[in-house]
């Protein structure tokens, strides 16, 4: 059971806007609103085809190759869903990209120690973890709680359009509503930082893969054409 469990409404929408649709040019309406249970399975397919492929830790662990570490990913995934934090966005009725949103706090922190029962997911948390640690959200912050994340994914058919960029602004409505002034999230790739630089937030720790395994062996993430990577936030 989660430590945390908002009761938002389930038809919660944070942010509408519009896009160029999948195939033409035409625009189209897209909602950012809260993601439903029933729409959780769902969340995990599109985790599972078009973020674990792409996301340069997963990549450089194989972790979209096996079994066992696509289904501990599931876990941490479905757990953090329960927290009743993370947005989908949609067009019409088709989910389109999905932001897993989760409370961290000083008593609770979202990176804590876990039994992920897989080697590779539990290199990709405990360097995740470490980041964290370096960049001392909840002091250069002067906050007790943030809103953390764990992976932001849109399908790759609707890549190109600002999406991403759009779900992250939408957490400054959500935010207000609970009652944070911080969200602070790993960034592992040149795309989703470009994003989140567009959404307002700031570089907090940075780091090269190059140097992250010189930290500890098994924080090798190199088999990727990304460089970078970033732990960033905003306050609002």
């Amino acid at each position: 059971m989660p430590s945390f469990i908002y009761k938002n409404s389930s038809d919660k929408i944070y942010a509408s806007f519009f896009g160029k649709d999948k195939n033409n040019d035409d625009l189209v309406e897209f909602l950012i609103k809260k993601l439903p249970e029933n729409r959780f399975k769902e969340a995990l397919e599109l985790y599972k085809n078009d973020f674990l492929p792409d996301e340069a830790m997963c990549v450089s662990k194989n972790i979209h190759k096996s079994a066992n570490s696509i289904n501990a990913f599931y876990d941490v995934w479905m757990e953090s869903f329960q927290q009743n934090l993370s947005v989908g966005c949609f067009k019409g009725d088709e989910l389109v990209g999905v932001n897993c949103l989760v409370m961290c706090s000083k008593d609770a922190n979202c990176k804590e120690q876990k039994d992920y029962k897989d080697d590779a997911v539990r290199d990709v948390f405990e360097a995740v973890g470490y980041s964290y640690n370096e960049a001392n959200i909840f002091e250069k912050y002067n906050c007790d709680r943030f809103l953390g994340a764990y992976g932001l994914v849109v399908n790759k058919n609707y890549r190109g359009r600002g999406i991403a960029t759009e779900i992250i602004k939408a957490r400054i409505p959500l935010m207000k509503e609970i009652g944070l002034n911080v969200t602070a999230t790993a960034f592992s790739v040149f795309g989703s930082q470009q994003a989140a630089k567009n959404a307002g937030f700031e570089d907090v720790y940075v780091i090269s893969y190059e140097d992250f395994k010189k930290i500890e062996p098994r924080f090798t993430f190199t088999k990727t054409n990304e460089r970078i990577y970033k732990v960033m936030a905003m306050k609002i």
